[in-house]
């Protein structure tokens, strides 16, 4: 387990969720701001690999995302090392079904990702890419106090890089969650 919040459970994705990941990552809608689009079978099996790779060489990477309700993937949210504009830096990513919108999910799982990323790992900053016209990933990151930087033109598509330097005031609060996390591990 890597964090939990209120209504979520952020882990590692294992093998058991290669068809609830593949699911998320086919559906056309879901994958309209990625610059890959949906994704085969295949594709996505590779991808998952990949990301279980990341946990070896980082300590942290794309984690599943899960309703504690009833132990439900609804998609994933986590940290990845990117190269933008000549730096590297990590780059924080969420992701949900299509069913899991509008709930307020991708909010508490992407925040649950930004506190990890300043007090677990120590990261001097993060940033996020968001194609222009994605109203949805903007409010998110608007939400979680990340500052809009540049416009790029990135996987051929117009995204603007948005920076958190330090763990922003909506975190508050969390620091009782993860320390009752630690002592009962």
């Amino acid at each position: 387990m890597i964090f939990t919040t209120e209504r979520l459970r952020l882990r590692e994705l294992t093998e058991d969720d290669a068809q609830s990941f593949y699911q998320l990552l086919a559906d056309p809608e879901v994958m309209a701001y990625s610059p890959s689009g949906s994704l085969s079978l295949e594709q996505a099996t590779k991808l998952l690999t990949e990301y279980q790779v990341m946990y070896k060489n980082y300590g942290f990477g794309r984690w599943a995302v899960e309703t504690k309700s009833n132990n439900t993937f609804i998609g994933y949210s986590g940290l990845a090392p990117l190269a933008v504009c000549g730096k590297s830096t990590i780059e924080l990513i969420f992701r949900l079904q299509r069913n899991a919108w509008g709930q307020g999910y991708g909010f508490e799982a992407a925040k649950a990702a930004v506190y990890l990323a300043f007090t677990r790992f120590r990261l001097p900053s993060i940033v996020t890419l968001v194609e222009t016209d994605n109203e949805a990933a903007k409010a998110i990151v608007a939400k979680l106090g990340m500052k809009s930087g540049d416009t790029i033109n990135r996987w051929g598509k117009e995204v603007i890089c948005y920076w958190l330097k330090s763990l922003p005031d909506c975190c508050q609060g969390m620091e009782e969650l993860f320390l009752a996390q630690e002592h009962s591990s």
